[in-house]
């Protein structure tokens, strides 16, 4: 898929993955997402305005360490698989490491998890108190999901991306919240004259590199609760409905017109022919080609 240019991030081999040094971000309103593998390294002292989630994938020697806003007094903690590091926004601390190590942060903007929650937050700001180390299977989870798209050796989709992170924004305010905060869950799919709005957009624009925030304010929805009502009334989640309506018009394109392969992926939103064709034989079975021709 088409990356603008304020998400760059294509992996063209996944060779790339194993070299030292690398870091692959992906950056929007109010949101970075940042692979990372490195060897020893040590980040100076430093504070976020956004909230900052890191998830260690090689964990060896990996510390983190907050420092308190008030006095010297320092709290190390050493990073395994099992927890990931929350630093909340304006919490002095740093990382560490004295090996090779792999990790994924998102950087979260107070407004990126206000908007992505929308009407479904029931709360005047978001404060997130957590500090440190902690146990969270949903957040590894996520951690992991997007670690294996990196690995894919192809381009992410920004909406793929953002619909990992709005996931994240909703799970830290009903978990990590200074205060209560009351989470509405969703009922029910779109209206049918939302689901029309909704689709239309996304058939207009599979070329583009689609954003889940456009779409939800396409249709007046927060994007939490479009992710959500959009599977509801049609079985797929966000980027998996957009990848079958791209397959679906690449198909009519290779029986309704001659139009060469390479015009029709990226007509489709793919960034290359070999993407295209990878994803048409694992979705519909055979290669374009062939769907062409038979």
């Amino acid at each position: 898929m088409p990356e603008n240019q304020n998400s760059p991030l294509i992996v063209n081999n996944v060779h790339t993955l194993l070299s030292a040094n690398v870091s692959l971000p992906l950056k929007w309103k109010g949101l970075n997402v940042t692979y990372l593998y490195t060897a020893f390294s040590r980040y100076p002292v430093h504070e976020h305005r956004a909230i900052q989630i890191t998830i260690p994938l090689l964990t060896s020697g990996f510390n983190a360490v907050t420092l308190s806003a008030t006095d010297s007094r320092q709290n190390s903690q050493k990073l395994t698989l099992e927890n990931v590091f929350l630093a909340p926004a304006h919490q002095p601390h740093t990382l560490l490491w004295d090996q090779d190590t792999e990790l994924v942060m998102f950087d979260l903007e107070p407004e990126f998890i206000e908007r992505a929650a929308g009407e479904s937050f029931r709360g005047s700001q978001v404060e997130i108190t957590a500090i440190g180390g902690i146990r969270d299977s949903l957040i590894t989870q996520l951690g992991g999901a997007l670690y294996a798209e990196f690995k894919r050796a192809s381009a992410i989709g920004r909406i793929y991306v953002e619909s990992l992170a709005v996931t994240l924004a909703v799970h830290l305010i009903r978990n990590y919240s200074a205060s209560e905060q009351n989470v509405r869950e969703l009922s029910g799919g779109l209206t049918g004259a939302k689901l029309r709005r909704a689709v239309e957009y996304i058939n207009s624009n599979l070329d583009q590199n689609l954003s889940l925030q456009q779409i939800a304010e396409t249709v007046g929805m927060s994007p939490y609760y479009l992710s959500r009502a959009l599977k509801k009334s049609t079985g797929f989640a966000p980027h998996a409905y957009l990848t079958h309506q791209r397959m679906e018009r690449a198909k009519q394109l290779l029986t309704q017109t001659r139009l060469p392969i390479i015009d029709i992926a990226l007509a489709v939103g793919f960034v290359n022919h070999s993407h295209f064709s990878t994803q048409f034989r694992k979705l519909v079975g055979i290669s374009p080609k062939a769907y062409r021709e038979g």
